[in-house]
């Protein structure tokens, strides 16, 4: 590995405080990350944070909707198909359930998909030929459990959406916390 790039002040140009960078996706010559503040288990500033990707310098944020009902933002993928970005949350409870669409051009708030049957602590997400693929910290790593890979078929028409295994990281030999995924 050769470092060839360095973001020392990831939160620098930030309004709010954060201190939280979940799962990112690159598009278009730019990094996308859900940003907020997250500490013992709760999140705040939600927001979604745009960086070039070349020099790493933040261009543009956009606040999450309050409306939504998202508490935690875990991961973010950008769909061209859709002209979205999709943001999921690692929160148990209703934040958890959904999956957060926000136009790709604006950043306006376009609504939530509730997934059937939502997996737990979902850490990543990235979308993929017209699916959007989930990780989930859904083992027991103490108790040697692995974690797993959804997928639910992106259809906007709908407000629910089926929750397919794809795979069961079984194959991984210390079983730990499952992050992100491209």
């Amino acid at each position: 590995w050769k470092l060839i790039a360095a973001a020392e002040e990831p939160f620098s140009g930030f309004t709010d405080e954060v201190n939280h960078l979940g799962d990112i996706d690159v598009y278009n010559g730019e990094i996308y990350a859900g940003v907020e503040y997250f500490m013992d288990g709760e999140a705040k500033n939600i927001q979604i944070a745009v960086y070039d990707a070349q020099t790493l310098a933040l261009t543009r944020t956009w606040s999450f909707a309050e409306e939504s009902g998202q508490n935690e933002v875990s991961g973010i993928a950008v769909d061209p198909d859709s002209e979205s970005v999709w943001l999921c949350s690692w929160a148990d409870g209703e934040s958890g359930r959904y999956l957060y669409r926000y136009d790709l051009e604006t950043g306006d708030y376009l609504g939530k998909f509730h997934l059937q049957a939502p997996p737990q602590w979902i850490q990543g997400i990235a979308y993929r030929d017209g699916w959007l693929y989930l990780t989930a910290d859904d083992g027991t790593a103490d108790l040697g459990e692995p974690d797993h890979v959804y997928r639910c078929k992106v259809d906007v028409s709908k407000t629910a959406w089926t929750v397919l295994l794809e795979r069961t990281l079984d194959d991984v030999t210390l079983q730990g916390e499952i992050e992100g995924i491209t």
